[in-house]
């Protein structure tokens, strides 16, 4: 089955090596490889100079499937990153537990508190297994971490611009009640490949731009590609964003030197409409899709 692959803009590697491979292992939409199963979650694999690493787990074991049919070995694995406590990114932990026994699994603090969303009138569970959170694989971080050279970890974006309307719905556990989720509990990788660097987002839930802007004031660059669901989508209702807001979501993304990568919670209406804007420097992904570091050109 042929491979859909295609490029990084601005990501390079000296002498031909691919230094960065980064394939989606599970998504909400089927790709080029009618093998792979797809769900209403996310997993990416990447392999790095230094590490083999996941950044979040899917919503079940569907991405172990798809990983023995893509013939990567996460037993290998060295590293997860999980970026929020929902269980379409982090449902699939149990499984990969069970097959991996050495990898550490960096969660924020507060991603193991209950989580859920309301869909008229009906509270519905989302978070992670709770009997999880002890378990010895797991490192539990507080704010940001730099895991090392290639691999930091960020959760501090306090600006609210373009706060998504899609998270009008989504609560979190305090004391005895339910309250708006803030989304502490959500975290994003900057992974640094030489000169080049990629965020991983999950959701994005804080809001794309918001993000954008606090990686910015941490590395004094924008990355060169950002690989993220952007959550202007309903997952439950299928409404997306306000047409007005995405333009304005769009026109400050393009101002950016970044080449985005998108799909999950973003959804087919809203990137389409992004894309009106952005053009070539946004791309959707899914089930199955390889980012190889040594391919600058277009997609294929």
């Amino acid at each position: 089955m042929e491979e859909r692959r295609f490029n990084c803009a601005g990501i390079n590697c000296a002498e031909g090596v691919e230094a960065v491979r980064i394939q989606t292992l599970i998504e909400d939409t089927s790709g080029s490889n009618t093998e792979l199963v797809c769900e209403h979650g996310l997993s990416f694999y990447l392999e790095t100079a230094l590490h083999k690493a996941l950044f979040d787990l899917g919503a079940s074991g569907g991405f172990l499937k798809n990983a023995r049919a893509l013939r990567i070995d996460l037993t290998q694995v060295d590293t997860v990153i999980l970026s929020h406590g929902h269980n379409d990114h982090g449902g699939g932990l149990r499984e990969f537990l069970s097959v991996n026994n050495k990898a550490k699994v960096y969660v924020q603090e507060s991603a193991f508190e209950g989580h859920y969303s309301v869909s008229r009138g009906t509270l519905h569970e989302i978070g992670l297994d709770p009997a999880l959170h002890t378990h010895p694989q797991i490192v539990r971080v507080s704010g940001d971490m730099r895991i090392d050279e290639e691999l930091f970890l960020f959760s501090s974006v306090s600006q609210r611009i373009f706060w998504p309307q899609t998270n009008a719905n989504l609560m979190k556990q305090e004391g005895q009640g339910l309250v708006p989720d803030d989304f502490r509990h959500e975290q994003y990788l900057a992974v640094a490949d030489g000169d080049k660097n990629i965020l991983f987002s999950g959701c994005a839930h804080r809001g794309i731009v918001n993000i954008m802007e606090r990686y910015c004031t941490l590395f004094h660059r924008a990355p060169d590609v950002a690989v993220t669901g952007m959550h202007l989508t309903s997952p439950r209702t299928g409404k997306c964003e306000d047409y007005a807001v995405l333009e304005r979501i769009a026109q400050r993304l393009a101002a950016y030197p970044t080449q985005f990568v998108t799909g999950h919670c973003t959804g087919e209406e809203a990137y389409c409409a992004l894309k009106q804007t952005l053009g070539v420097q946004i791309e959707l992904l899914h089930t199955g899709d390889i980012m190889l570091g040594s391919e600058v050109g277009a997609m294929r």
